[in-house]
């Protein structure tokens, strides 16, 4: 029979475990209450501890993985706002181009800073992707210099 300081262990334990463990680690803590009447207290909270740091574990990687997929979507999808002449400067530095699209059906593509700035003043709103030296879609460039002035 459990005492009550260790049913109220038992239940914290649940309700920590609930709160941050994926399926598989419920179930090891649904074993862990059936065994808690053998079980000593300290070996229960050297249990509950191991399982909360492999729940951050899983956390830091499923956040990971979240990054890279938004950045991935974020490189698929394009931008609607045209580069700015600082950008397309820091892109075209590291021998990067510009692929766009506007709405009306127009496309084609800009590889010096000033064509990218012009397209959007000639065929109006665009999606742009960025492309690198092998052709690939990339990462938006970050401007490194002073605005244009």
């Amino acid at each position: 029979m459990k005492t009550k300081d260790e049913t109220i262990k038992a239940m914290e334990l649940r309700a920590v475990a609930e709160s941050i463990a994926p399926d598989s680690i419920m179930a090891r803590v649904a074993e862990l209450e059936a065994a808690a009447k053998l079980a000593e207290p300290d070996d229960l909270r050297a249990e509950v501890a191991r399982l909360t740091t492999e729940c951050e574990e899983h956390r830091s990687r499923a956040a990971a993985m979240r990054d890279e997929r938004d950045a991935l979507r974020a490189i698929i999808e394009g931008r609607t706002v045209a580069p700015t002449y600082e950008e397309a400067v820091a892109h075209r530095k590291a021998r990067g181009w510009w692929r766009w699209r506007s709405e009306g059906g127009h496309f084609g593509t800009a590889e010096v800073p000033d064509q990218a700035v012009d397209v959007g003043d000639t065929y109006g709103p665009c999606r742009w992707w960025a492309h690198d030296a092998s052709d690939a879609p990339c990462a938006w460039p970050v401007a490194t210099e002073a605005p244009k002035p």
